[in-house]
């Protein structure tokens, strides 16, 4: 009995800490049991609408990520291998399949790169204490994200449902090409690109998905401000088609 009450003791303690921390680490430490009670929690939560339905999503997207994790990997061995040559930029779309996640990369050239945005635009582009973005750390990265709308005088909160509240700014780079390049010299480990993009697809995208009718997908664009940021575009329920109104 008392060795069934101190790993019941524990495992409060470990659904407490993934709780509070909701990365795919704290999960795989969990006991069967303590997933089991998760998932039906979350499944209950996510089918009647109630309970906190940001979390349930997460636990339901880390129980099915956990299967196999090591496929899992963002896409940092594709990374590794990319060809950068005599390429000035890279932005990319990316989508969940039944092979887990791929990335589209759009390079430039072929693309032409006429520089950023922002350089032509009057005051030039915003510094990182510009950006109007709650600030925190993710691992190594500083990031910000929670974002106010600049264009309102003075700036204010967007609309609900509006995904430009959710854009992800991490300071250092200019853009994605910078970070290809300081994984390829091994500045970002692949420990390191997991828990940033854990962070986008575990932390970030459940928030924005709150109130949004469409499936959300991860880019990067970054051809108007030169500070490496991603952001959620809004995808049809067919999986396929964009849609047009996408917020940026």
């Amino acid at each position: 009995m008392k060795k069934h009450t101190k790993k019941s003791f524990s495992d409060v303690l470990i659904i407490q800490k993934f709780c509070k921390e909701q990365s795919l680490e704290e999960w795989q430490r969990l006991s069967p049991i303590a997933k089991e009670i998760l998932l039906k929690v979350a499944s209950f939560c996510a089918q009647n609408h109630k309970g906190d339905q940001r979390l349930a999503k997460i636990i339901l997207t880390l129980s099915k990520d956990a299967d196999d994790s090591t496929k899992l990997d963002y896409c940092y061995s594709e990374i590794q291998k990319l060809k950068i040559g005599n390429h000035q930029f890279l932005n990319f779309t990316s989508e969940f399949g039944k092979d887990g996640l791929n990335f589209t990369w759009k390079w430039y050239p072929p693309h032409p790169f006429e520089g950023y945005k922002c350089k032509k635009r009057e005051g030039g582009c915003p510094t990182w204490e510009k950006i109007l973005c709650e600030e925190q750390k993710v691992g190594k990265f500083t990031v910000k994200t929670e974002c106010l709308n600049p264009r309102k005088k003075p700036p204010q909160a967007y609309p609900a449902g509006n995904t430009s509240t959710y854009k992800v700014f991490v300071k250092g780079y200019e853009n994605f090409l910078d970070y290809v390049k300081d994984i390829q010299k091994g500045e970002v480990t692949k420990e390191e690109h997991i828990q940033l993009f854990q962070f986008l697809y575990k932390t970030v995208l459940p928030d924005a998905e709150l109130g949004v009718e469409h499936k959300l997908r991860l880019i990067n664009h970054n051809l108007d401000v030169n500070t490496l940021h991603f952001k959620f575009e809004t995808v049809r329920s067919d999986g396929d088609e964009i849609a047009k109104d996408v917020i940026h």
